[in-house]
């Protein structure tokens, strides 16, 4: 069993989606990652209406010429909603489009994830050392790191779509709301319990 890198992306997608792609290429380049003796990558179609597997290959050849060792595929629906579920790649139907996350994500040779990569300008630097650590802590046996699937779900929920760049930004104003709702949570528990608390405080004092 080997490693592997995979990400998602719809043939649809005029820019994000090949220009991530395009940068992994790069970024596979500069690694100088041996793709089969070191490591599988795997390009998976999302939208499962449209991304066939000869539009796959199609979207792959822009990419590399090598389809047997970087595979470009897709499935149905089911399959798609029970991997991007497992993975922690989030995406919503917008229109003729999707709002998406941009990461490509590594998994250890025992199918756990070992660490996510976000956006579009991924280098080779990004790619290269998380796959070193996990060569080695395979051969040394060492625990290795897993997902934090809140952390996901936050960025994909502060993220949104700029139409005049065709990129996704975080969006500080969504931050700024989900801030004030904990912010009011705990404002609310107060005022709850606030009798409680001064019955508390007074008697620590006395103690």
């Amino acid at each position: 069993h080997k490693p592997f890198i995979i990400h998602f992306i719809y043939t649809r997608c005029v820019h994000t989606c090949a220009t991530i792609t395009s940068t992994l290429a790069t970024a596979l380049r500069e690694a100088e990652v041996n793709l089969g003796e070191k490591v599988n990558i795997f390009t998976v179609g999302f939208d499962d209406e449209i991304d066939t597997p000869q539009r796959m290959k199609e979207f792959g050849e822009r990419f590399t010429g090598d389809l047997g060792q970087w595979r470009f595929v897709t499935a149905n629906k089911e399959t798609l909603e029970r991997l991007t579920g497992d993975i922690g790649f989030y995406y919503k139907k917008t229109g003729d489009g999707f709002d998406h996350l941009n990461m490509i994500t590594i998994i250890d040779s025992g199918g756990k994830i070992y660490q996510h990569i976000y956006g579009t300008k991924i280098t080779g630097k990004d790619v290269l050392l998380p796959l070193k650590e996990l060569l080695e802590n395979k051969k040394e046996g060492r625990a290795l790191r897993s997902s934090n699937r809140w952390i996901d779900r936050l960025i994909y929920l502060c993220s949104s779509y700029e139409e005049s760049t065709q990129t996704y930004r975080i969006n500080y104003l969504y931050i700024v709301i989900v801030l004030l709702q904990i912010l009011s949570f705990f404002v609310f528990i107060i005022f709850i319990w606030k009798g409680d608390l001064c019955s508390f405080y007074h008697r620590m004092r006395r103690a």
